[in-house]
């Protein structure tokens, strides 16, 4: 569970596992790889494993999402992209 507050974003990365979204609340733009959609609450997506992603709050209030990983999430696994 997770949150990004308005006008900001989470930093590209990617992991080896992939993880679904989930939006519960709030306005965005999801990056995946060389691709970009608007996201609202009740959009669910899949991040492929090792794709570079990252989500931007586009709205007026906090951008409220669950993030399931599978597997597990494990720090060691998430790599920072520039």
């Amino acid at each position: 569970h997770a949150s990004i507050g308005v006008g900001a974003a989470s930093l590209p990365h990617q992991l080896k596992s992939s993880e679904t979204y989930y939006i519960l609340e709030g306005n965005g733009k999801m990056y995946i790889d060389e691709e970009q959609k608007s996201v609202q609450k009740d959009d669910v997506f899949w991040v492929p494993p090792r794709a570079v992603q990252y989500l931007e709050n586009t709205g007026q209030k906090a951008l409220t999402f669950l993030c399931i990983v599978e597997p597990y999430w494990n720090d060691e696994e998430d790599q920072l992209s520039d």
